[in-house]
């Protein structure tokens, strides 16, 4: 079993590689983003957080395992107070301190659609990184994208530059995908908290 999955994964990896059409490079996704994403500090680590522009109002968003047992965290706009963890999907509701985020996208991924992960992966300066949705698996929607640690809480954009997830997990032993929390979750998570 564990030979199919590395077999599927990696035919999802070369198609990934024949399918795209992209022309624009990582860092033009992050200068086009980077404004409404931030590096998040807390006392145990950092990650990756984002401004999020959902039903007239602005959030900031990261995942709840950057946030951890930490009740502020702080940003480049300074100190935050962490309002609310999730207990069921990987998401952290922090002080909002700007009025303008990146948009939400209208649909929910399909398999095979490009996506953006834009963040700050081992502490470095921002980057992005372009891969496929590939679909569930082990109670993940995982994209071809590979993050490593401070990527966590990055937006995953569509081709649009709209949030359709959150990374929330990476793959540990061969870093090659990454688990989501989805957009439908975000929402979730946003209208439980508006």
């Amino acid at each position: 079993m564990k030979h199919l999955i590395k077999l599927i994964l990696l035919i999802n990896t070369i198609l990934v590689l024949i399918l795209s059409t992209s022309h624009l490079q990582d860092r033009d996704y992050a200068k086009i983003s980077a404004k409404h994403i931030v590096q998040i500090h807390t006392m145990t680590g950092m990650g990756t957080g984002f401004y999020i522009r959902y039903k007239a109002k602005t959030y900031l968003v990261t995942n709840a395992h950057v946030c951890g047992h930490s009740n502020v965290i702080k940003t480049v706009d300074g100190l935050h107070k962490v309002l609310k963890l999730s207990d069921k999907v990987d998401l952290c509701l922090i002080e909002n301190t700007r009025e303008h985020g990146l948009p939400l996208a209208y649909t929910a991924l399909q398999s095979l659609d490009k996506v953006i992960v834009t963040g700050y992966p081992l502490g470095q300066p921002i980057t992005s990184r372009i891969g496929r949705a590939v679909g569930m698996h082990q109670g993940y929607y995982l994209i071809s994208v590979s993050v490593f640690g401070g990527n966590s809480g990055s937006p995953v954009l569509n081709e649009d530059g709209r949030v359709t997830g959150v990374i929330s997990v990476g793959n540990v032993e061969t870093n090659e995908d990454a688990g989501i929390v989805t957009r439908e979750q975000l929402i979730v998570f946003l209208e439980a908290n508006r």
